[in-house]
Formats: C-alpha cells, structure tokens, sequence
C-alpha cells in the first residue's frame, strides 16, 4: 500500500509541477473584442439616445437554421440576450468563422409569452469585414480582429425603414475602448 501511495504522490508532483503560468489565461487579456454601436436622435444629433425595446437577432444562414438572439457575455459572467432592451450604446458579437453577420435589428419589440417576435420595425443589418488574427499564448490561443469595417442597411420595400442613418467611428474592431459605429434614428 505504501508503494501505491508514493507513487501517486509522485504523479501528483509531477502534474503539479508540470503547470506552466502561461497555461491559464488571465481575465484581464483582450480576447476577441465585440462591436460597440451608440445610438442618437437623428434630430438631436449630440446626446445617445437609447431606441426603445430594441432587439437584435442574428439572421440565420438557411431556411432551416432558427433565428438566435444576440448574446454576450458581461464583464461579471452573466450572459446577456439583446431583447427589448433601452440603452443608448450596445456591444454585439461578430461572426469569427466568416467575413460577415447580418443582423435584424427591431424596434419597438413585443414579445409574446412563447418567446417570439409579435410585432415591431426590423431594420436588416449587414457587417463585412476582414479577420485578422493575433496569436496571444498557449492559455488564450488566438485573438480576432475584425479590420476594414463596413455596413449595409438593407432598404424596406414599404421605405419603413426606422435606422436613418449610418456612421462608422472606427474602421477596425481591435478593442472596446469606444464606439465604432453610430445608428441615428
């Protein structure tokens, strides 16, 4: 029994020992940085404005994929859906696997008891971009920025379009620092 015993504490050693710092990837390292929109009045051009009950869902690729809410995670590990939300800037994903994500973005939301969309104004967003990736370490792998940033609003054939304007601040999404796209409304 004591054989056995030594031996595991060696392997225990062993594994122990074999941890490196650069194993773990520390909270405060930039990892794939998410893409920061500020919203204003377009008659009232310098204060943000928060849309009211706006939702944000990334449109599905096929017909037969589902319709998925915009999520995040926050900076205390919650995760956070984009659904009827009044805030006046908002951070959203981009797609890392392909060079651009098509957004709905819809104002004034209802929502019925089941999850789904009722009613409200859905403005389709298109982001292209080019990916460029930045080896960090072994613990963090890659970190992905998106570079050569560009947005198209898809026009409604009724001309209901409640996103009158488009401005991006920053052509490149290295950081969350500030906003790089402004939605006037």
């Amino acid at each position: 029994m004591k054989k056995y015993s030594f031996g595991f504490l060696i392997v225990g050693l062993l594994v122990l020992l074999g941890c490196q710092r650069d194993d773990l990837c520390p909270g405060s390292t930039n990892t794939t940085p998410l893409l920061i929109i500020r919203f204003y009045d377009f008659e009232a051009p310098d204060e943000p404005t928060p849309p009211q009950n706006l939702s944000i869902a990334e449109i599905p690729e096929t017909e037969t994929d589902s319709l998925s809410w915009a999520t995040y995670v926050d900076d205390e590990g919650n995760t956070v859906t984009l659904r009827r939300r009044s805030q006046d800037s908002i951070a959203i994903p981009l797609r890392t696997d392909q060079n651009l994500t098509r957004f709905y973005f819809i104002l004034d939301t209802e929502i019925d008891e089941n999850g789904f969309v009722t009613s409200g104004n859905a403005d389709t967003l298109t982001f292209s971009y080019d990916l460029q990736e930045e080896y960090l370490n072994r613990a963090c792998s890659f970190q992905r920025k998106f570079i050569n940033l560009k947005v198209n609003r898809t026009a409604e054939e009724d001309g209901q379009n409640w996103i009158r304007e488009i401005n991006i601040e920053e052509n490149n999404v290295e950081d969350e620092n500030q906003a790089h796209v402004s939605i006037y409304f």
